[in-house]
């Protein structure tokens, strides 16, 4: 399954098991295995990385605690940072991924 899994001070962390998001995510700087580690430097490349991560319909983590993914991107439309919607992703169960807009 494919989703962002966290966003960090400086770096997204991607779950990527398909291989046409790892060949996305060939960026430079970008460490690439089952989970990529995404660098950015400042919220408007952020907020860049999100938007691209959005157009390509990767799910963002919508559980757990803290500020997940989802959160983080909310709260940047919220400041107009990004806009659209995304799919955020949750289980309801081992193995059972449920997908909702948000």
């Amino acid at each position: 399954m494919d989703y962002v899994k966290d966003i960090r001070s400086d770096e997204i962390i991607v779950q990527c098991e398909s291989p046409s998001l790892r060949k996305a995510l060939e960026l430079p700087g970008t460490v690439i295995d089952e989970v990529a580690v995404v660098p950015f430097r400042d919220w408007s490349e952020l907020a860049a990385l999100l938007t691209w991560l959005q157009s390509l319909e990767v799910p963002f983590l919508d559980a757990g605690p803290g500020w997940t993914p989802a959160a983080v991107f909310q709260l940047m439309r919220e400041e107009g940072l990004v806009s659209g919607l995304i799919s955020g992703i949750f289980w309801s169960g081992p193995g059972i991924p449920k997908l909702r807009k948000i």
